[in-house]
């Protein structure tokens, strides 16, 4: 490894010992070898800082930071900091890499020097795996050539919901010039959704990507996270995200986005929305308190607009459509009926 290492691997950790030394085993056992791995105990309270200080003690490439928890976009941008690789990239401690990940990603990046280089992901979950691609053809593209091709399906496909190239900050390695405006702007309390504030206007501001054909990153969808219920705090955190996109994306310089983001606010909503007033629906709830709930929702000047613009008929579900129907015709009982429906 050199003084100052080409690549930095930025890995928060929280409470994830029974996956933690398969990821760090995958990012050490790369054929590449000029990278650094900064491992972000993130007020773990299981065994993962001893883990963490193990790794270190046993390998150079390995340094930890221990800090109090403060959520993901807190332990990324201290792993940032303290990281000095001309490119970075980002490994979820409960996921694992393919061994030739980096050496395929930095070639390409110093062959055609990009600032992006994004790779397809394997999406492990409990009964199947999926290869998830992206929708434009695979090599490298240039400025001209992402306004024409990639940015008009850049978020949104048109099939619902389907992404263009996928938010996801973890199968990507950034320039750390252009990852570091945007991956310190993204506010601490975001908890879903904040790899959209850095991916996209990373993608925006970038003169050149290359997407690699070859599903790199594995990333496992638990059991435990598959079940996670939907708080009033998560839907509040919903808002704080989509203003927080209206300030980093100029849909002035990119009006392709407009419709994009139009599905995208959407999707959110029904994705935060509709599963939250189902539970307090069958925990019998008082129904004031559920329209309240509904009405603080989509009276949200973005997701107003969104709801009021869409095409009802590009959205998937029964469910989904009585709630739109709902806010279209101002029948709170079609809210209801949506809330009954599986």
């Amino acid at each position: 490894m050199s003084a100052t290492p080409f690549l930095s691997v930025i890995v928060p950790v929280y409470n994830a010992e029974a996956y933690l030394r398969d990821c760090v085993d995958s990012i050490l056992a790369q054929t590449f070898d000029d990278y650094e791995v900064i491992l972000v105990d993130d007020g773990s309270t299981d065994r993962c800082p001893a883990i963490c200080d193990e790794y270190a003690a046993r390998n150079p490439r390995v340094r930890v930071l221990h800090q109090p928890n403060g959520g993901l976009p807190a332990a990324r941008q201290a792993g940032f900091r303290l990281s000095t690789g001309n490119y970075c990239a980002f490994v979820d401690s409960d996921d694992t890499i393919d061994v030739k990940m980096y050496f395929e990603m930095c070639h390409i990046a110093m062959q055609y020097d990009v600032d992006i280089v994004h790779c397809d992901f394997l999406a492990v979950m409990p009964t199947k795996t999926k290869n998830c691609s992206i929708p434009f053809p695979y090599g490298y593209y240039d400025k001209q050539h992402l306004r024409s091709q990639v940015y008009p399906q850049l978020i949104y496909t048109g099939h619902y919901f389907t992404f263009g190239a996928a938010p996801n900050i973890w199968n990507k390695i950034f320039r750390r010039s252009l990852l570091e405006k945007y991956l310190l702007q993204v506010p601490h309390e975001i908890q879903n959704g904040e790899d959209f504030l850095v991916t996209y206007p990373c993608m925006l501001e970038a003169n050149s990507v290359y997407f690699i054909d070859q599903a790199f990153y594995h990333y496992y969808s638990r059991i435990n996270s598959m079940c996670r219920v939907i708080t009033k705090e998560q839907l509040q955190k919903l808002f704080i995200l989509l203003d927080s996109i209206d300030q980093v994306l100029d849909c002035t310089q990119y009006p392709e986005l407009n419709v994009q983001l139009t599905y995208y606010t959407v999707y959110q909503t029904l994705l935060y929305c509709l599963p939250l007033l189902q539970e307090m629906y069958h925990n019998k709830e008082k129904l004031h308190t559920i329209r309240q709930l509904y009405l603080d929702t989509v009276r949200n000047p973005h997701i107003n607009h969104a709801l009021s613009a869409i095409q009802i008929k590009d959205i998937t579900g029964i469910r989904n459509k009585l709630f739109v129907y709902g806010f279209r015709l101002h029948l709170y009982p079609l809210i209801l009926l949506a809330l009954l429906k599986k």
